[in-house]
């Protein structure tokens, strides 16, 4: 577990200890019986919680805007990113490979929580997050700070030759003894870029490899449904 904390936010990067099958959890009706589950009763004490809001994860580019979580119940809706600005309300993403990305306006106190694995990177879900924040909340791109968390890095993600037939993504590409990986944390930040966020304003001390990491959970490597959370909330 890692946990990062500024002034209004705080961010929770959980691993393999904390490790789920997201769907034991799809029959749930009441946000309330999550933070009753052991596992989530610990991220809520951490983290200071009142709720927390999960989806069923589709590696697509859509996602909700949560407003009042009375609107809201746990695995609800299909989708890849949460968006709130309220406080005390966790956003939770699972993954185990693919790359959670956290965003906060500290201006306007928004925070997104994307899952972006290939299929939502290379379809700029981390772009159409940033375009849903300035369009539900008026955030200012240049104001955006942005976290990636734990996944898959160059030195690990593997791709076939199909992958990298596309021209846009070879200078993402890396070959090494004879394999091709694909840079994901690489293409996203060059996106939030071109979107507006600053370079400084992107955080990738939280992206550990979670193939390389035994710590963390990881489909390419061990193959199974474990997946780690991460959660951020405004305090």
């Amino acid at each position: 577990m890692i946990m990062h904390r500024q002034s209004g936010l705080a961010i929770y990067f959980g691993d393999r200890r904390e490790s789920f099958v997201p769907g034991q959890f799809y029959g749930l009706k009441d946000p309330k019986e999550l933070l009753q589950k052991e596992l989530f009763e610990g991220f809520a004490q951490i983290l200071g919680l009142q709720d927390l809001a999960l989806l069923k994860q589709t590696h697509g580019t859509e996602g909700i805007i949560i407003s009042k979580m009375h609107e809201y119940r746990p695995y609800e809706h299909e989708g890849d990113y949460l968006i709130t600005n309220m406080p005390h309300l966790g956003l939770g993403i699972a993954t185990a490979d693919c790359l959670p990305i956290i965003f906060h306006d500290p201006i306007q106190q928004i925070i997104a929580n994307a899952h972006a694995g290939w299929k939502g990177t290379l379809a700029g879900i981390a772009v159409k997050v940033v375009q849903a924040m300035q369009k539900a909340y008026n955030c200012s791109p240049a104001h955006i700070q942005v976290f990636f968390g734990p996944s898959a890095r160059v030195c690990c993600y593997e791709v076939g030759e199909d992958f990298v037939q596309n021209v846009k993504l070879k200078k993402y590409i890396k070959n090494i003894d004879n394999k091709k990986y694909f840079d994901v944390p690489l293409y996203n930040k060059l996106l939030l870029i071109d979107a507006g966020i600053s370079a400084g304003a992107i955080n990738s001390d939280y992206n550990i490899c979670t193939m390389c990491d035994l710590h963390f959970c990881s489909y390419r490597r061990d193959n199974n449904a474990q997946r780690q959370v991460t959660i951020v909330t405004l305090q």
